[in-house]
């Protein structure tokens, strides 16, 4: 094996962009997109995901820099990542005991899983997430189990907002 190339430098992700100057904090998981010939990352104690070409330019940063995560697209600490195919990704949330469904063209949160807690179907600090037909698996480690749940089609979930919303404004409520 010989050496090819890196990109990034610890920091708090000020910097401007450039390859050289990608500053990251704890980089914990990342995924090859090959049909878009990107490479995602979680950049965790940075609170965000990252889009990069394969020569380790940015594309795009998804979330804000801030350590609460408490915003719909904030993330409290990113560590796993699983790409599905319709250019959206799981990234479990281990301070935020959830796992958010980012739409990666957009940026944006489209849907989130997952509730503090140690009952069935609560999450506590989960560390990775896969998925295989529509089921996503979750290293739930505070609770020391594996979480299974549906993860719905961002058709599904833009119907069901859409169909929330217009009960909202009829005064149907949530």
């Amino acid at each position: 094996y010989r050496f090819v190339s890196a990109f990034g430098q610890f920091g708090t992700g000020a910097g401007d962009g450039r390859t050289e100057l990608v500053e990251v904090n704890r980089p914990q998981s990342m995924e090859l997109d090959r049909a878009r010939s990107e490479l995602i990352i979680t950049d965790a104690c940075n609170h965000r995901v990252g889009r990069f070409n394969l020569d380790g330019t940015l594309i795009s940063w998804i979330g804000v820099r801030t350590p609460d995560g408490e915003g719909s697209d904030q993330f409290k600490y990113p560590y796993g990542i699983c790409l599905l195919n319709d250019a959206t990704a799981l990234v479990s949330e281990f301070g935020g005991n959830r796992v958010s469904r980012v739409d990666l063209k957009v940026g944006k949160v489209i849907a989130a899983y997952g509730t503090p807690g140690r009952a069935p179907g609560d999450l506590a600090t989960p560390w990775g997430v896969t998925a295989i037909n529509g089921d996503a698996f979750i290293l739930d480690s505070g609770n020391n189990r594996v979480v299974q749940f549906d993860a719905p089609s961002p058709r599904a979930i833009t119907e069901a907002a859409l169909a929330h919303a217009s009960s909202a404004k009829k005064g149907g409520g949530g």
